[in-house]
C-alpha cells in the first residue's frame, strides 16, 4: 500500500480500549506544510489528531452497534409477545 500522506487503523483491545495506529510519509507532510506555508510538523499534527479522533470514533460506534442490537432484539421479542396474544 502507497502512503501518501497518512494512514490510521483502530483495533479494540481485550481489556476495552482502543489501540491507534498512524503511518505518515514524512516528506509529503513537508511539501503539505510548505505548499499551505504551514509551520514545520503541522501536517504531522493533524494526523496524530486524526488517529485519536479515530480512536474516540471506533468506540463510540461499537457503542451505537450495541444498543442497536439490543433495540433490535426487544422490538422481536415485543413482535412474538403481540403475535401470541393474537393467537389467544
Amino acid at each position: 500500500m502507497v502512503c501518501r500522506w497518512g494512514l490510521w487503523g483502530s483495533t479494540k483491545n481485550a481489556d476495552g480500549t482502543v489501540t491507534t495506529n498512524q503511518t505518515v510519509n514524512p516528506n509529503m507532510t513537508a511539501k503539505i506544510d510548505n505548499f499551505y506555508g504551514a509551520p514545520k510538523g503541522v501536517s504531522v499534527l493533524h494526523e496524530v489528531i486524526e488517529s485519536y479522533i479515530g480512536g474516540k470514533t471506533h468506540l463510540a460506534l461499537e457503542l451505537q452497534h450495541l444498543l442497536m442490537s439490543k433495540i433490535k432484539h426487544q422490538l422481536e421479542l415485543r413482535m412474538k409477545v403481540l403475535t401470541l396474544k393474537q393467537k389467544l
